[in-house]
């Protein structure tokens, strides 16, 4: 789960918002062969790692490379129902 003050911290801090719209892009493009459940999940992930870990602000393509791990992983949940 999220931390609770995961939106704020995202207005306050210096995260670029677009940069996880970039990646919730990605997710959407990769997930359109499959499970339509899968986007939600691997969204799901994506939030709770950018909730929990300090991104480097500097490198702005990590979050997007966290896009392919969070739809894999939940590509992989969604396979093992």
């Amino acid at each position: 789960m999220t931390t609770h003050n995961y939106p704020q911290s995202l207005k306050s801090s210096d995260f670029d918002v677009s940069d996880r719209s970039e990646a919730l892009s990605l997710i959407s493009r990769f997930s359109c062969h499959f499970d339509p459940f899968l986007p939600y999940l691997a969204a799901n992930y994506l939030d709770r790692f950018l909730s929990n870990l300090d991104i480097p602000l500097a490198e702005p393509w990590v979050v997007k490379l966290l896009a392919i791990p969070c739809f894999s992983l939940a590509l992989k949940m969604r396979e093992a129902e």
